[in-house]
């Protein structure tokens, strides 16, 4: 009997653990406090982050779990560490936060979005900015360049970042925009004036990909 009650209580927390790994993390908000910093890059890494960290995985079906991860951008995919291994996830991964189980402090990925250039649905991209209206994203991807001396028997890899940015719409078809003030206004026609205005008045120069997200986050309000 008192194996039994030990048996049952041990079950009890095990449940308690599932379903506390199993909260949904994201819900329907207006805007959501997305971190807008950019990854990073090792050019001796095919890995976006330089250290392999806790972050949290959104499956397609909605649970959620915290895990050891980082994204092989020479793969597109998302793999998690385990007893010293590399290993990707059986279960089909919706989103997931790189370097952090926050949103405001680790990199939002996302995937569902409409084919596009060399993506599909299944690709990752950066949620930079998010609102019930459009999403900022950016896709990231890497290639390789072998390099070898003469008279060097060692062949060094290099690994090359490819860097995209789009705007999703609600239906998540998307359109590629540039760091330019004719790219954005091209995607606000009806608010050109208002963002020129915008532009003048403070002395905007676009020579950042903050400084876009931040006029396009001005756009969305108008």
């Amino acid at each position: 009997m008192k194996n039994l009650y030990i048996i049952t209580c041990l079950l009890l927390l095990n449940l308690q653990h599932t379903l506390a790994q199993n909260t949904p993390l994201l819900m329907e908000n207006t805007r959501l406090t997305i971190s807008k910093m950019e990854v990073n890059y090792n050019s001796e890494s095919a890995y976006l982050m330089p250290t392999w960290e806790i972050g949290k995985v959104i499956f397609g079906n909605g649970t959620s779990m915290n895990a050891t991860i980082n994204y092989n951008a020479l793969n597109e995919r998302l793999e998690y560490q385990e007893n010293s291994q590399f290993l990707t996830f059986t279960q089909p991964v919706n989103s997931f936060i790189l370097g952090d189980t926050s949103l405001a402090k680790g990199y939002f990925f996302e995937s569902g979005f409409g084919q596009i250039d060399k993506q599909n649905e299944y690709s990752f991209y950066q949620i930079l900015y998010q609102s019930t209206n459009l999403k900022v994203l950016k896709h990231i991807r890497v290639a390789s360049k072998e390099e070898k001396k003469f008279n060097d028997a060692t062949t060094k890899v290099n690994f090359i970042p490819i860097k995209n940015y789009y705007i999703s719409n609600l239906n998540k078809e998307l359109t590629q925009i540039r760091k330019t003030e004719k790219s954005i206004l091209s995607i606000f026609p009806d608010k050109a004036e208002e963002l020129k205005s915008y532009i003048k008045d403070n002395k905007i120069k676009l020579r950042k990909w903050a400084d876009a997200i931040d006029l396009i986050e001005f756009a969305d309000t108008l």
